[in-house]
């Protein structure tokens, strides 16, 4: 249990009493540092670190180091730009004799002139060993820069000039005016009794004010390149820029953000420059704060040849960090490795005695630990992403550039083209002409979009199809179309198809969902003519063999004797189930043991004429492709299928009224998996983007995250999967949020998860949540379109379902506009209690409660 007693003019004293093990820990900390130095004076403190050791009281140097030793402790220091702290460890029942010891050498220190000469040496040989180091040379030049006329730019160790001018005099003089009882703090954590500890602290130091601390210069900052070259053979970037000071309501997102970038091996600093690309030996990510303010340190040592080419990386991570912020699995991460550093630092004395003594020099008051952990726990990603945004600023950074090969103005240069090219991908499609289309006499709609430098070429092909071309008794049939379509096909058979496609190169895939089918391709660019050769063979001439479609109900038959070892999936079949009765969205995808058995190679070829025709189809085709040559091959080997007509499909009938299902589980020891459904919009429909964006905020942008996640897992604990996501079909879809969770706490987590969902409709989306999800979600799809085939599947969905190629852009774009008032008016529509289909999948004993 922590006290805090304090005295007027004298210290402020910590006492954390108990403990496992007879260990105590002492800090005499004061508030004087480099930073209350003048010019003349830098190193002041420093040094005086050094001269409290030199003879204090009656006794000569090294004796209060020998008396704490022979005690069974140990003795440290250290020095600040705003501290100058003595610090102990001993069994607990010396504590008081190594207190005595410590203040003794705090209040009462010889400061001989004889002894000073010597300690002197010592300083300076430390000041020359720093100065042989090029981080930190690079280090000093970006503080004084970063900092101007403000006294953080100041070095700690002062110069070799400075200290050699500090007289016994000056340090007296700073002694007597700094190391005040009444600044000091004396944190002491163990099992120790507080009372005689008080009493003896009260009749051991004499009263005496704080000093008053004068006004410093502002901060004036010169954003630019600086270099350093002092013949290291090394090759080091690094970045800094301003951060506001301890007690700034950014402080922990700052915080979040500093370790998600840089701690660990898979942190993106070191995951992408030093795992991926090999362009470095080491990153860092550090954060420097005190009262008036700090700095985050993003810096890197290049291999050798490689400077320019990290520092284009590295603008490139910044700014897609600086838009899209961090992926909230790095941040869960990351927070629980704060954590888990907090918890060992806080498992022993040395550790919990220090943290109370920051945190009341820093913030006033020692419980802000607790509340700076709490307000970690609880950040979202869009906080860290607003303060990136805000604090990664280019304009705002000092670049210091360590190295004898290039100059600081060409690595700025590769920094600002990095941050270019990453602005470009966020915002702009990738570099490619535009589109040509054409439409054969089949009806087959062909949509090209070049890309010269790419080296594959990209094939999406989609119909209108799938599960809602089965018929009512065939569920299943559509998996078992994607499975044995490429089983064989013209004179291929399984193997010789797979091999063929292999040789190539290339891939090649058949897909069915509710409400679409295709078939998407990869080959090299100059291997066109065989992706579209084999894509034809596919569509024209499939097998369907018996001894194929059979191995196919078999695996389908299996995977519905095991359906009850996934609860999961229960959960999800069911609710499509409740939520659209009679329709083809409420089948089993994978079918029954009774729709399995109807699957024969006749149904199946059935099916593929019915889905396999031109006026059904959309065709794609990107990367290294021209349109003129695409146009020939296209002809050629497609031109032959017939033209038919578009499938007709009809729009999804949700449940008008609220249903609640519970699926038991026969395993005991299975999880519970709730999904709470509701009916929505579909595609093309004026509310889509704004039901996109509905769930982004509950279910994350892009990699997890949202107000579900973290109402009910976070901050509560309820749930180890939470989450939400929307599948927009055609005249119709659903939105449904999920919560995998203990059998015992189902209640209390569905109960959490109506509180988060009723948070949404209860006014507008905060600004800055709203610009996060809205930015995470529009840039994160467009990020995803890197590769050539996700950009050919995009187009050719936006061709067979929306409204054209030409817009596909535009759609990914469309909830960037959504305003807070029509994503409340689309919440309150959607998340509507009286329409919500709850299907809990348990075991058979359980029965969650609402």
């Amino acid at each position: 249990m922590l006290q805090i007693h304090s005295q007027p003019d004298g210290p402020t004293v910590l006492l954390d009493v108990g403990g496992p093990t007879p260990v105590a820990a002492i800090y005499v900390w004061f508030p004087f540092g480099a930073a209350d130095e003048t010019d003349d004076l830098a190193g002041a403190a420093h040094l005086l670190e050094h001269m409290l050791f030199k003879g204090a009281g009656g006794h000569g140097p090294g004796h209060h180091v020998r008396q704490i030793e022979a005690l069974g402790g140990e003795i440290n220091a250290f020095t600040a730009h705003e501290q100058l702290v003595l610090h102990a460890t001993a069994p607990s029942d010396r504590a008081q004799a190594v207190l005595s010891i410590l203040l003794e050498m705090a209040f009462r220190p010889h400061l001989d002139a004889g002894e000073l000469t010597r300690e002197r040496q010592v300083v300076l040989e430390e000041l020359r060993e720093a100065e042989d180091n090029p981080e930190y040379l690079l280090s000093q030049a970006l503080r004084r820069r970063l900092w101007g006329p403000h006294p953080y730019g100041r070095a700690i160790l002062g110069t070799a000039a400075s200290v050699e001018g500090l007289t016994a005099a000056a340090l007296r003089a700073a002694h007597a005016r700094w190391l005040s009882p009444g600044a000091a703090l004396i944190s002491i954590a163990g099992p120790i009794d507080p009372e005689p500890m008080l009493a003896f602290i009260r009749g051991a130091v004499s009263p005496r004010a704080a000093p008053t601390r004068p006004d410093r210069p502002a901060q004036a900052i010169e954003p630019g390149a600086l270099g350093v070259d002092a013949g290291f053979d090394e090759h080091v970037l690094e970045l800094v820029f301003p951060i506001p000071g301890p007690v700034h309501p950014d402080a922990a997102a700052i915080d979040l953000l500093a370790s998600a970038l840089g701690d660990g091996p898979s942190a993106p600093l070191s995951e992408r420059l030093r795992h991926r690309l090999d362009l470095v030996t080491g990153t860092w990510a550090a954060l420097e704060v005190d009262r008036d303010g700090g700095l985050l340190a993003i810096g890197l040592t290049a291999r050798e040849g490689r400077l320019l080419d990290a520092a284009r990386a590295l603008g490139g991570l910044l700014e897609e960090v600086r838009r899209g912020g961090l992926d909230a699995r790095s941040l869960r991460r990351t927070r629980a490795t704060i954590r888990a550093d907090r918890l060992r630092e806080t498992e022993t004395v040395d550790g919990r005695a220090f943290r109370h003594a920051w945190y009341t020099a820093y913030h006033g008051d020692p419980e802000a630990s607790r509340r700076m952990e709490a307000a970690l726990m609880a950040l979202r990603p869009y906080h860290v992403a607003a303060a990136a945004r805000r604090y990664l600023d280019p304009e705002r950074c000092v670049i210091g550039v360590m190295s004898s090969a290039t100059t600081p103005e060409a690595v700025a240069s590769a920094l600002a083209a990095g941050r270019s090219a990453a602005s470009s991908r966020a915002t702009q499609r990738p570099p490619q002409s535009e589109l040509s289309r054409f439409t054969m006499d089949n009806g087959l709609r062909v949509v090209v979009r070049p890309d010269p430098e790419a080296e594959l070429v990209a094939l999406s092909l989609v119909g209108v199809g799938g599960a809602i071309a089965e018929g009512h008794r065939n569920a299943g049939l559509a998996q078992a179309w994607q499975a044995t379509l490429m089983r064989g096909a013209g004179d291929l058979d399984a193997l010789g198809f797979a091999d063929e496609i292999a040789d190539r190169s290339g891939l090649l895939v058949p897909w069915t969902a509710r409400n679409s089918f295709g078939v998407s391709a990869s080959f090299p660019a100059n291997e066109l003519s065989t992706s579209l050769r084999l894509l034809g063979t596919l569509l024209a001439a499939p097998h369907f063999a018996e001894h194929e479609v059979a191995r196919v109900r078999a695996d389908l038959t299996e995977a519905w004797r095991v359906r009850d070892d996934d609860p999961e999936r229960l959960a999800w079949d069911r609710a499509w189930a409740t939520l659209f009765p009679g329709h083809a969205w409420g089948r089993p995808p994978s079918g029954t043991p009774t729709s399995i058995a109807r699957i024969t190679p006749g149904r199946l070829r059935g099916l593929h004429r019915r889905q396999i025709c031109g006026s059904n189809l959309v065709l794609t085709i990107t990367g290294g492709v021209q349109p003129g040559e695409a146009s020939a091959l296209v002809r050629r080997t497609l031109g032959g299928l017939a033209a038919g007509s578009p499938h007709p499909w009809q729009p999804g009938r949700p449940l008008g009224a609220a249903r609640r299902r519970t699926i038991r589980v026969p395993r005991a020891d299975a999880p519970a998996h709730l999904v709470l459904a509701f009916p929505c919009a579909g595609h093309g429909d004026p509310a889509a983007p704004a039901t996109r964006l509905l769930s982004a905020v509950l279910g994350g942008a892009s990699s997890g995250g949202g107000r579900i996640f973290e109402r009910v897992r976070e901050q509560r604990g309820l749930a180890y999967q939470a989450g939400a996501m929307v599948q927009l079909g055609l005249g119709g879809g659903m939105l449904a949020c999920a919560l995998a969770t203990d059998r015992r706490t189902a209640a209390s987590a569905e109960r959490a998860l109506w509180e988060a969902l009723d948070e949404v409709t209860a006014g507008p989306v905060p600004d800055d949540e709203l610009a996060g999800t809205r930015a995470g979600l529009v840039d994160g799809a467009v990020l995803g379109l890197q590769r050539s085939l996700s950009r050919a599947e995009h187009l050719a969905v936006a061709e067979r379902h929306g409204p054209g190629a030409e817009q596909a852009d535009a759609i990914l774009r469309a909830p960037g506009g959504v305003s807070a008032a029509a994503l409340l008016e689309t919440a309150r529509a959607v998340l509507r209690r009286d329409r919500a289909i709850s299907v809990w999948a348990v075991p058979r004993t359980e029965t969650p409660q609402a």
